[in-house]
């Protein structure tokens, strides 16, 4: 159970709140046939379709008249834009789990009551873009332009594992409890090159890159963008999938533990792996 907690920087007033905040529906798979139909997704898990509507009633409440309008007039104001919408645990609404989401501001409906003095009901049509985001996994600094909400945590370990042998294998962990598509993986060479690689997501993913990454350079393979970069320099034309690649999607973690193993040639004893992704749920 949750409770929308805030707007970008704009804090959500708590009272008296309804919403309806269903999960994204998934992408049908049905292909009419002869026969009847098809599901062109198989066991794959079907995509998601965004946009998805989030309907929230709000009660503002401050001290004065004043402070009570000059609140519906920031939300108000607020129509339109994108921005980070945040969730809060229900569990305890000071300190439960934050998750958030990009969303856009659709209608903010205001019903004035005329017996209504005090407060003000307002209505906020929101656009949900994202699944919900839980804890970041990835090394980051105090000036990225993150927020802490942002499941930023000043003790956490970021996902990388140095390579001594080939192959090497990583556990990774997505906590969340839905399917993550737009992790960005990092192979960087240690001090020597890596003349051949190939990765491996569980029985689900397969990649091979037949370039050459010098001493010190790192591949980025960023899932989400379909891009491939080697030393900054696009390098998608030595990426290639694997055998056992059986996915739409470049990469899929899924929920629970996800095991990688790197092959490579050369890259010596300290080529490290580095992935960067959030938990996602639904």
């Amino acid at each position: 159970m949750w409770h929308l907690k805030q707007f970008g920087t704009v804090a959500l007033p708590p009272y008296n709140e309804v919403h309806q905040m269903d999960v994204v529906p998934a992408v049908s798979g049905n292909v009419p046939t002869l026969g009847g139909g098809f599901d062109r997704w198989g066991n794959a898990t079907a995509p998601q379709q965004f946009p998805q509507a989030i309907a929230a009633q709000l009660t503002v409440a401050e001290d004065t008249k004043a402070q009570t309008r000059a609140a519906v007039d920031v939300l108000r104001s607020k129509i339109g834009q994108r921005n980070i919408l945040y969730r809060q645990s229900l569990e305890d609404c000071d300190t439960g789990d934050v998750q958030w989401a990009y969303a856009r501001i659709l209608s903010v409906p205001v019903t004035r009551q005329i017996d209504q003095w005090d407060s003000q009901p307002v209505q906020v049509g929101f656009e949900q873009w994202s699944n919900w985001h839980g804890q970041q996994h990835r090394s980051w600094l105090l000036d990225d332009g993150y927020y802490l909400d942002m499941g930023l945590f000043l003790d956490a370990t970021d996902d990388s594992a140095t390579l001594s042998s080939s192959p090497g294998t990583v556990s990774v962990i997505n906590a969340g409890n839905m399917p993550v598509y737009d992790a960005i993986v990092t192979i960087t060479a240690g001090s020597a090159a890596i003349t051949a690689l190939a990765i491996t997501c569980g029985t689900v993913a397969h990649w091979t890159y037949s370039g050459t990454i010098n001493a010190g350079d790192a591949l980025v393979v960023d899932a989400g963008a379909w891009s491939v970069e080697n030393d900054g320099a696009d390098a998608i034309s030595g990426f290639a999938f694997g055998g056992s690649h059986r996915i739409p999607a470049m990469l899929e973690l899924a929920p629970g533990a996800n095991s990688f193993v790197v092959t490579f040639t050369g890259g010596s004893t300290n080529s490290t792996f580095d992935i960067s992704f959030w938990d996602t749920y639904a």
